[in-house]
């Protein structure tokens, strides 16, 4: 716009509307696809890092779980009940029991393995 006016090109019109000339300038240098990469990058870095989240989240569970299981083990091995298991641990008793059946077949396949 300084250019027009130095050369004399709408040199009153711009001088006069300055203000509105560069506010519509704005919007006329307005680049739709470069605002749309911009936007997938973001959201596509948003999502990334909820995903992320949401791993680590599943992490730290497994973790937790796997955790109770290796606990729970033990105390099959001291001959712990499953009831006995479950007031200890707190954990629901229908939760102990899958664990125990899962103990019993792997003790099971581990018997079969040494004779």
């Amino acid at each position: 716009m300084t250019e027009c006016i130095r050369e004399g090109i709408l040199e009153e019109f711009l001088r006069k509307n300055r203000a509105e000339v560069i506010r519509m300038s704005i919007l006329f240098d307005f680049d739709e696809e470069k605002y749309m990469r911009m936007m997938r990058e973001e959201y596509r870095e948003e999502y990334r890092e909820k995903g992320r989240e949401e791993g680590r989240k599943e992490g730290r569970e497994e973790g937790k779980r796997e955790g109770i299981g290796e606990i729970v083990n033990h105390m099959f091995e001291e001959n712990r009940t499953p009831d006995e298991v479950s007031k200890l641990t707190g954990q629901p008793i229908d939760y102990v029991r899958e664990l125990h059946e899962e103990y019993i077949s792997r003790i099971h396949k581990e018997e079969k393995v040494l004779y």
